[in-house]
């Protein structure tokens, strides 16, 4: 064969080999820039998602109009991530589902260790095992808990749970495998063959457990719990009991089982230390329910449940809009009901300072409903009484805790 030929077949051979390789670096191009792509669609619509949840939630707390929100947010998550489909791509869907979380309207216990000593046990609590001590955190008392696996500590109530009652306690956690559980008994034998129904509050799942029944009522929480005072809520009427974690409804059981005692529980189930520490906020129980028209055509006059101001402060508190919420709702109902907003104080701090605060409070929920509901403002006045209508003792957090309060009061025309 001639050098010619051989030659030619070397460059022939050469030319398949680039081509191929050229081939598979353009390949290998193609693939990155799939799977960069495919990174980056997956990230809009994890962005999306949180984004959705977010809005969701915020819609809830603020009493807003949670469906809406939740399709907006839905819409934008399709939009980003699924921009390929197209008008084939999948329906957003509206889901409604209300808020409906009533605080009791007889204070059975309250306790926001203001009277305790940093370092101490709480007084109004009782001790079951395990370590816990007051703390400060950002200004806030908070019952820290270092003991590990089943320190626990009880709420000793002055009465027998009522048919209808509700409890809210504030939890914060320091790493995401901790967990902790509320039983309205003292849990003997271990809270894993308890016979009624638990509380069960994780940073993955929360809700309702009936343990010796085998049975679970537990919902993803929408926003990461971590770190965060995360405010957990509690309403039983007879056997349903509805499970609240951060403003978001994670149980609704017709058919719970539940044990009435005098007594709350509390415990740690999951290895708290000095260095992770789990922490407990205000813890309040309540008796009954309400109606708030009836209560104001009955008695001429209500206290609100569940308006929060920041300390010291007129500013509202997003935890108070599901409330601000059912009273705008009521005043759209009844066009012709007018009322008088009443903003009152405990006796602790300086009095004029105390009806000067009470005052600025009640013209923030005036101010809130005019401008978030639509109220006509001639139909709303306000003023602030400080601590002169005390109706408890001051000298206790109970009594404390339903001086503070804001009352609306029916106007006849």
């Amino acid at each position: 064969m001639s050098y010619a030929i051989i030659r030619r077949i070397l460059l022939l051979v050469g030319i398949s080999l680039a081509a191929a390789s050229c081939a598979t670096a353009a390949e290998r191009l193609v693939d990155r820039a799939g799977r960069a792509a495919e990174r980056e669609a997956g990230e809009r619509v994890d962005r999306g998602v949180s984004a959705g949840a977010d809005a969701t939630e915020d819609a809830i707390l603020s009493g807003g109009d949670e469906s809406a929100s939740a399709s907006s947010a839905a819409g934008e998550a399709s939009a980003t991530g699924t921009a390929t489909t197209g008008a084939t791509g999948p329906t957003a869907r509206t889901v409604s589902s209300n808020y409906d979380f009533q605080r009791g309207d007889r204070p059975l216990f309250s306790e926001d260790y203001s009277s305790d000593n940093l370092g101490d046990f709480p007084r109004g609590l009782e001790l079951v095992e395990g370590s816990w001590d007051v703390v400060d955190v950002d200004g806030r008392r908070w019952l820290r808990g270092t003991g590990g696996r089943g320190s626990a500590f009880d709420v000793v109530l002055p009465e027998g749970l009522p048919e209808k009652f509700t409890i809210e306690y504030e939890i914060m956690y320091s790493h995401t495998n901790q967990q902790t559980i509320m039983a309205t008994s003292p849990v003997d034998g271990g809270w894993s063959s308890y016979k009624g129904t638990l509380v069960f509050v994780r940073n993955i799942q929360s809700g309702a457990r009936m343990p010796a029944a085998g049975r679970e009522f537990l919902a993803q929480v929408s926003r990461d719990i971590l770190s965060d005072p995360t405010p957990v809520k509690v309403m039983v009427d007879g056997s349903h009991m509805k499970v609240y974690v951060n403003g978001q409804r994670v149980s609704n059981v017709p058919n719970a089982e539940i044990i009435r005692s005098d007594r709350i529980h509390f415990e740690d189930i999951y290895f708290s230390t000095p260095d992770e520490p789990i922490f407990f906020g205000t813890i309040r129980v309540d008796a009954g329910g309400r109606d708030l028209y009836g209560a104001l055509e009955r008695e001429g006059r209500v206290a609100l449940e569940g308006i929060y101001f920041d300390t010291g402060s007129d500013q509202l508190r997003s935890e108070s809009h599901a409330t601000l919420a059912e009273v705008g709702g009521m005043l759209q109902e009844y066009p012709d009901l007018r009322l008088s907003i009443e903003g009152h104080t405990d006796s602790q701090g300086d009095e004029s300072f105390n009806l000067d605060l009470s005052d600025r409070r009640a013209a923030s929920v005036r101010r809130y409903l005019v401008e978030e509901f639509g109220i006509d403002p001639n139909r709303l006045s306000s003023r602030g009484l400080g601590e002169t209508q005390p109706v408890a003792s001051n000298d206790t957090p109970e009594g404390r805790q339903q001086n503070r309060r804001v009352e609306l009061v029916r106007i006849d025309r």
